[in-house]
């Protein structure tokens, strides 16, 4: 074959033929002669347009916004804002696109994600859901990653953003709280006074066993009770001796 017959067969191949870039943000579909290829296609993907179709799509993480009011076990009316980041699993791609079409996320996400939500805080009271936001954040975001597995869909992460409650609940609760602190500083000056009491009759208690055993001491031993006054003399005689006894001489007087 010469070079103009391979020239023009090039230029058949070219005119006959087409090219499609599949980068790796994107899922790339096959269909031949009407009939959809299962496996993803990437990369530069050549064709003929005349018995085949290359459909392309985005597959980035898509936010899904989420902003639901429903009641909780003990029927108070939670409003919750949240955020799911999905994307799409490529090998149940070709099934999804068939059944739903490249618009999957808003069609299929925003009515699982609220599914989730209502059964997982329809199991919580309405302090639960304030006082353990983190611990039903996981619950959620654990059950709502195997329901969007079973569609070919994969969760790349789920975030409460709010949670409120009407203000005559929230009042009511900061007034629990408000009595509950009080109650407890009222428990602590209880105790605190309990423990003075108690000090107090540990120290009387202790002063009258010593008494005691000082008595029964200077009962049994005379000597001791002779020994007991002197320690008491400060040392001084008295200036003067009255009723009858021999008088004194006045020393302080007799010294000016």
């Amino acid at each position: 074959m010469n070079f103009k017959a391979i020239a023009l067969a090039l230029a058949a191949t070219v005119s006959l033929g087409a090219c499609s870039q599949i980068d790796d943000n994107q899922i790339g579909l096959k269909r031949v002669y009407g009939e959809m290829q299962e496996t993803p296609v990437r990369g530069m993907i050549w064709y003929n347009p005349w018995s085949t179709d290359i459909i392309t799509f985005d597959n980035q993480q898509t936010p899904i916004e989420s902003d639901l009011t429903t009641p909780t076990h003990d029927q108070q009316r939670a409003h919750v804002t949240a955020k799911a980041t999905v994307q799409l699993d490529r090998n149940g791609a070709a099934k999804m696109y068939r059944n739903v079409g490249a618009d999957w996320a808003n069609k299929i996400v925003p009515q699982i994600v609220r599914s989730v939500q209502i059964a997982s805080i329809g199991r919580q009271t309405a302090l639960g859901m304030i006082q353990n936001q983190g611990e039903v954040e996981q619950e959620i975001r654990t059950n709502l990653a195997n329901r969007l597995r079973t569609r070919g869909i994969i969760l790349s992460d789920f975030q409460i953003t709010g949670v409120k409650f009407s203000d005559q609940y929230m009042d009511a609760v900061e007034q629990k709280a408000t009595a509950v602190q009080q109650a407890e500083g009222e428990k602590n000056k209880t105790v605190a006074i309990q423990e003075r009491a108690r000090q107090a009759v540990i120290t009387a208690e202790g002063k009258a066993q010593a008494m005691k055993v000082e008595a029964e001491a200077l009962a049994s031993n005379k000597g001791l009770t002779q020994y007991r006054a002197v320690e008491k003399w400060d040392g001084h005689l008295p200036q003067y001796m009255l009723g009858g006894a021999t008088p004194m001489i006045n020393l302080d007087k007799t010294q000016q």
